[in-house]
C-alpha cells in the first residue's frame, strides 16, 4: 500500500504542476517568468519537503503520521478551486510586475502543499524499509515509483484527449516521451553508480544535474510553443508511444 501511495504521490505532484499553468495564465501570461516561478518554486517546495520528511521520519515515523502528510495536502487540494483566483486577483491589482506576481502567486498557491507532497517519500522509505541490507533497493524502487508515476499525468491525458483534441493529445504524447526518457537516463545513472558500490556517484551526479537542468529548459519551451498552438518536438526523445 504505501508503495501505492508513493506512486499515486509523485502522479499528482506532476498533474498539479501542469495545472498551474493553467490556473495562472488567465491573469499572468504564459510567460517565461511564469514557468520559471512554477518550475523554480515546485522543485524549492520538493526540495524542503524532501529535507524536512528525511527528519521527520528519523524523529518518528508512523502510520499516523505518514496519513498526515497525506491529508493535509489532500484538504489544501480540495479548497484550491475556493481561493486560487482570489489570490490571483489579490496578486494582480498589487501591480507588483511581471516578474514578482507570478512568482508570489505561486509562493502562496503552490509552496506549500508541494513541501508535504515532497516529504512523502522519505517518510515511505523509513516506514518501508525495515532491513538496512536492503536500504539501496528500498529507496531505489520507491522512487522509481514516483518518477512512474509522474509519467502517468501525460499519459492519462493523451489517452482522454486523443481523439477529441487532436493537438492537446500530441503534446501530451511527446511530453510522456520525454518523461519516459528522461526517467531512463536517470535510472541507467543510478544503476551505474550502484553496480559500482557508489564511486560511480562522482560521475554520474553531474551528469544527473546537467540532465535535470536541460530538461526544465525544455520544458518551459515546449509550454511556450503549446500555448501559441505551436507544436513542439523535445530532442534526444526516443518516443516509445506512437
Amino acid at each position: 500500500m504505501i508503495s501505492f501511495i508513493v506512486f499515486l504521490s509523485g502522479a499528482v505532484v506532476m498533474s498539479f504542476e501542469m495545472l498551474g499553468s493553467k490556473i495562472l495564465a488567465p491573469h499572468f501570461g504564459n510567460t517565461i517568468f511564469v514557468w520559471g516561478s512554477l518550475i523554480g518554486i515546485f522543485l524549492s517546495g520538493l526540495t524542503v519537503g524532501y529535507w524536512g520528511g528525511g527528519r521527520l521520519a528519523d524523529r518518528a515515523a508512523d502510520l499516523r503520521g505518514f496519513a498526515a502528510l497525506l491529508a493535509i495536502p489532500g484538504v489544501i487540494l480540495c479548497c484550491f478551486p475556493l481561493y486560487c483566483d482570489r489570490v490571483n486577483y489579490w496578486i494582480f491589482d498589487q501591480a507588483f510586475g511581471p516578474r514578482m506576481e507570478p512568482l508570489l502567486a505561486c509562493l502562496i498557491l503552490f509552496f506549500p502543499p508541494t513541501i508535504f507532497m515532497g516529504a512523502v517519500s522519505p517518510y515511505a522509505v523509513k516506514l518501508q524499509v525495515k532491513n538496512l541490507d536492503w536500504l539501496g533497493t528500498g529507496v531505489g524502487n520507491l522512487y522509481a515509483l514516483s518518477s512512474l508515476g509522474s509519467i502517468i499525468g501525460p499519459l492519462v491525458i493523451w489517452l482522454m484527449k486523443k481523439d477529441s483534441m487532436p493537438f492537446v493529445a500530441d503534446q501530451a504524447k511527446e511530453s510522456l516521451n520525454f518523461n519516459i526518457t528522461v526517467s531512463a537516463v536517470f535510472l541507467v545513472l543510478l544503476v551505474l553508480s550502484l553496480v559500482t558500490l557508489g564511486i560511480g556517484f562522482i560521475i554520474t551526479l553531474p551528469i544527473m544535474l546537467i540532465v535535470g537542468i536541460a530538461a526544465l529548459v525544455l520544458i518551459i519551451m515546449a509550454a511556450i510553443k503549446a500555448n501559441d498552438g505551436i507544436a513542439y518536438r523535445y530532442p534526444f526523445t526516443i518516443r516509445l508511444v506512437k
